[in-house]
C-alpha cells in the first residue's frame, strides 16, 4: 500500500525583516485545511476528517482536542487525561476557530490518542469500544509519524505490521521538530502507562535520539542580538522547544527511576532557558516584549510556582543526582568507594528544595490574609468575583503542589539513604539479624546500618503522613495520576521491611500499620484512577504481609510473596517496571 500523499503547508507571511518562523514538526507541519465541516468546531482537525470519521464521530473529536488541555485534577467530572503532563502548545493557536496553529496530523492524532484513553463520552461507553477506539488512533498516530516502525501493538498484545513501512513524502523535509517529538513523547508516555511498559523504551530511544538531533539541550548556546527583533512567531517557536526540552528532562529523570536505567541527558551539556510561568507562557502575546528578558539557565532546584516546569522539574533535577549515585554503587568496582561528600551535596538540595516550598506556601497565605482584609476593610460589594475565585483556585493549586512535593522529596531522601531493589532489601536485612546475633560482621553490602537506616526509616514515615495529607486534598489522586505511582511505590518498599520484621521486633505495631494501611489505601486509589499491574502486585503483597505478621504464626518471605517482588527489580541488570 503506497504511503498517502500529504499537501506541504505554505509559509505563514512574517515581516521581511525578520526570520521566517522556526521549523515546526515536519515542514511547519502539514496543511491547514480550510474545507469547512458543519460538525468540526476547530479548524485544525480539517485534515484529519477523512481518517476521523471512521474511529470517532467528529464532535468527539473536538471534545478530546478540548479535554488535551484541561488542567489536571481541576474537576473531579471532567476526566482530564493522565498522559497529559503538561501543555507544551498553547491552548489558544491550536483551538483557534479562524486561524489555528499550524501543527502536524501526527502530534494532532497522538493529542487525541492521549485523552481517549479516559475520556468520559458516550461513544466510550459500549463494550470494546475504548480499546477498538483507542487502538485506531495510535495506527493513525504512527502511520503519520515519519519515522514509523514496521509494526506495533495492538491492546490485544497481537503484533501488527504497519502497512506505511515508515515510508512518506519527501515533500515532509530531511528532518523532524517540536511536533514529531511532542508526538513521540506522548507515545512514550501512553504507553508507558499501559500494559506493556517495555515497549515505551522504543518510543523513549527514538525521543532522545531526535532531542539530540535537534540540539535541543543547546538552544540557548548563544544569545543573538537579532534575537530582540524575532517576529512573535519565533519567539512562540522558541518556547515551545524550551518546554519540550525541559519536559524530555524530567521524563529521562522519572524513566530513570521507573526502569532502572542511566541517565540521557546530563546537567553540564544544557544550555537552554528554564520555561516561563504557565500564566505567562499562554498570555505570551500579551507579554511579547517582556518575556525576552531576564532569562536564567537551569534546571532549577528550587519551587517557584504550581506550573508543571516550577514544581516537578526542581524535583526531577535533584531525582537526576540520586540516580547517578545510584548507578556508581551499583558498578562492580567504583561500587566500593565511600560516597559521603555526595550524599551531603544532595541533603543540602533536598533541604533547600523544601525550603522553597515553605516559601511558597507562606507566600500564598500571606496574600491571602491581604486579600481577606482588604475586602473587610472596602466591603465585599467591592470584591471582584472573578479575581476572588483565581485567588482561591491558585491557593488550592498551592496546597496540591506543597502536598505532592513535600512527599515526593520523603522518596527521594529514601532513595538516598536505602535500597532501591524491595527483595535485596529484605535479603540484606536478613543477613543483618544473622550477622548481629552472632557478633559477626554484615556483607559489605549491607544498608541497614543506624545512620542511614534511620534516616532512611524517618523519611519512609513522614512519607506516608504525606500521602494522608495528599488524600485529604486530593481524594481521587487525580493532580498527577501517571507520575505519581512510581513515588508512591518506592516510598512503600521501607514500610513493607517494617512490616516483615514486626514478629522479630515484638509483634504488630499500631505506627506501622497505619503507615502501611494508608499506602495501600493510597494504592486502591491509583488503581482506580489510572490502573497499572505493579501498583495492584505491590497492594497485594503489602496487604499480605499485614495480615501474616497479625497471625500467631510468623512467617519468613514466602514464595508467593518472593514471586512477586522478584518481577520488578532495582539490582545491577534490573529493568524497574519494564517486563
Amino acid at each position: 500500500m503506497s504511503p498517502p500523499d500529504f499537501p506541504v503547508r505554505s509559509q505563514p507571511e512574517v515581516d521581511s525583516n525578520t526570520k521566517s518562523p522556526l521549523n515546526r514538526g515536519v515542514q511547519a507541519s502539514e496543511t491547514v485545511v480550510s474545507t469547512p465541516s458543519s460538525s468540526c468546531r476547530y479548524p485544525i482537525l480539517n485534515p484529519l476528517i477523512p481518517v476521523l470519521e471512521k474511529i470517532i464521530p467528529i464532535s468527539v473529536a473536538c471534545e478530546l482536542l478540548e479535554l488535551y488541555f484541561e488542567q489536571p485534577g481541576s474537576s473531579l467530572l471532567k476526566f482530564t487525561s493522565p498522559y497529559v503532563l503538561t501543555h507544551i502548545l498553547r491552548r489558544r493557536p491550536i483551538l483557534h476557530p479562524t486561524h489555528p496553529r499550524a501543527t502536524s496530523q501526527g502530534l494532532l492524532f497522538a493529542m487525541l490518542h492521549a485523552t481517549a484513553h479516559t475520556a468520559d463520552t458516550a461513544c466510550f461507553y459500549v463494550p470494546g469500544s475504548r480499546a477498538k477506539i483507542c487502538d485506531a488512533l495510535y495506527i493513525a498516530t504512527v502511520q503519520h509519524l515519519r519515522d514509523s516502525d514496521d509494526w506495533h501493538r495492538m491492546l490485544d498484545a497481537q503484533r501488527q505490521p504497519n502497512t506505511t513501512n515508515g515510508k512518506y513524502s519527501d515533500d515532509l523535509g530531511p528532518t523532524a521538530g517540536t511536533d514529531e517529538l511532542l508526538t513521540l513523547i506522548l507515545l512514550t508516555v501512553v504507553v508507558s502507562g499501559g500494559t506493556f511498559k517495555a515497549d515505551c523504551l522504543r518510543w523513549w530511544r527514538k525521543s532522545i535520539n531526535l532531542a539530540r538531533i535537534l540540539k535541543l539541550n543547546q538552544l540557548d548556546s548563544k544569545r543573538r542580538s537579532e534575537d530582540y527583533h524575532l517576529h512573535l512567531l519565533d519567539v512562540e517557536a522558541m518556547e515551545e522547544k524550551r518546554r519540550l526540552f525541559w519536559l524530555v528532562f524530567c521524563l529521562d529523570r522519572h524513566l530513570a527511576l521507573s526502569y532502572n536505567a542511566p541517565l540521557s541527558i546530563f546537567d553540564a551539556d544544557i544550555l537552554v532557558y528554564l520555561p516561563l510561568p504557565e500564566k505567562l507562557w499562554e498570555d505570551i502575546d500579551l507579554h511579547f516584549s517582556s518575556v525576552r528578558n531576564h532569562r536564567v539557565y537551569g534546571p532549577s532546584m528550587v519551587v517557584s510556582g504550581t506550573g508543571f516546569f516550577e514544581f516537578f522539574l526542581p524535583l526531577m533535577t535533584i531525582l537526576g543526582d540520586i540516580v547517578i549515585l545510584h548507578h556508581r554503587r551499583l558498578h562492580p568496582r567504583f561500587g566500593t568507594l565511600e560516597d559521603a561528600d555526595d550524599t551531603t551535596v544532595v541533603e543540602g538540595l533536598l533541604e533547600k528544595c523544601q525550603h522553597s516550598i515553605h516559601e511558597l506556601q507562606e507566600s500564598a497565605n500571606n496574600t491571602g490574609a491581604l486579600r481577606r482584609a482588604s475586602t473587610a476593610t472596602n466591603g465585599p460589594e467591592e470584591m471582584d468575583s472573578a479575581n476572588n475565585i483565581e485567588r482561591a483556585t491558585y491557593a488550592a493549586r498551592v496546597g496540591l503542589v506543597a502536598a505532592y512535593g513535600t512527599h515526593i522529596l520523603h522518596v527521594l531522601a529514601v532513595l538516598l539513604y536505602g535500597k532501591w531493589d524491595p527483595l535485596d532489601m529484605l535479603s540484606t536485612s536478613t543477613t543483618s539479624n544473622v550477622a548481629d546475633e552472632h557478633n559477626t560482621t554484615a556483607n559489605s553490602d549491607d544498608w541497614v546500618t543506624p545512620a542511614r537506616f534511620i534516616k532512611c526509616a524517618s523519611h519512609a514515615v513522614s512519607g506516608s503522613q504525606a500521602v494522608a495529607a495528599i488524600i485529604k486534598l486530593d481524594p481521587e489522586l487525580a493532580f498527577m495520576p501517571y507520575l505519581f505511582g512510581i513515588y508512591l511505590l518506592h516510598g512503600s518498599f521501607i514500610l513493607l521491611l517494617f512490616a516483615d520484621r514486626m514478629p522479630q521486633l515484638g509483634g504488630p505495631n499500631p505506627e506501622v500499620e497505619e503507615a502501611c494501611e494508608t499506602i495501600v489505601r493510597a494504592h486502591e486509589i491509583c488503581i482506580v484512577t489510572l490502573s497499572t499491574e505493579f501498583q495492584r502486585s505491590f497492594r497485594r503483597i503489602l496487604r499480605s504481609t499485614l495480615y501474616a505478621v497479625r497471625s500467631t504464626e510468623p512467617k519468613l518471605i514466602d514464595p508467593a510473596r518472593r514471586k512477586a517482588l522478584e518481577m520488578y527489580r532495582w539490582t545491577r541488570g534490573g529493568r524497574g517496571l519494564a517486563l
